[in-house]
């Protein structure tokens, strides 16, 4: 496993990224450079910690994301985004389904090597999309974020995948570690989301990890 050489800072107020589903290389990194984004909301999700799957991040990736491009990277800064919510029909499941999905996440994190501090996005449509009853929702919502923040992350809601891409400017939840929903880019040319950060002022800020020579 590559050590990251990874920090964590407050995001750079109305930066603009990107959001990737699939294998982030230097050469899509660089198209997007061209076009002034300066970090990646990658997805993470249930996979072992030697997994082959692209569609998650690995510390081989977050290593290529983060390095310089003097040192042959993409000289990107990274957030992960959770979309694998479980489906859940059963109310009675629904604190303890949350409870392993957020660990799922932590032990991912850290696996792929990623600093403690930065913020971990919870992809909204996916807990509408798996989740049937809106009280159930809450409760995985709430349950989930809980279990992250105790594992020393912050927490945002990511909106960019509930269509149309309608990035609400405030969480639903309020108070804590829970942060102001990153926002949608209009236009554009990109085939991904483009995201931006906002003003990035509140109480508690929205963080990502940076390569630290």
């Amino acid at each position: 496993m590559a050590n990251l050489m990874a920090s964590t800072e407050q995001a750079t107020a109305e930066a603009k990224g990107f959001v990737s589903e699939s294998l982030v290389n230097p050469l899509m990194a660089d198209t997007y450079q061209h076009d002034d984004y300066v970090f990646c909301l990658r997805e993470v999700g249930k996979t072992g910690k030697e997994s082959t799957d692209v569609t998650y991040l690995t510390n081989s990736e977050a290593f290529s994301i983060m390095t310089p491009i003097s040192r042959g990277g993409s000289g990107l800064a990274l957030m992960p985004l959770f979309s694998s919510v479980t489906a859940i029909s059963d109310p009675k499941k629904v604190t303890t389904d949350a409870t392993t999905d957020a660990t799922t996440v932590v032990t991912q994190l850290n696996d792929i090597g990623l600093p403690l501090g930065i913020t971990v996005w919870l992809d909204i449509n996916a807990v509408n999309t798996n989740i049937e009853k809106q009280e159930d929702q809450s409760t995985y919502t709430t349950t989930w974020c809980t279990n992250i923040t105790k594992a020393g992350y912050s927490v945002g809601y990511y909106y960019g995948n509930t269509p149309p891409c309608s990035c609400q400017p405030e969480a639903p939840i309020s108070g804590g570690n829970v942060l102001q929903s990153v926002s949608c880019v209009s236009g554009g040319s990109s085939p991904l989301h483009s995201i931006s950060i906002g003003e990035n002022s509140g109480v508690c800020k929205i963080r990502w990890a940076y390569y630290s020579s």
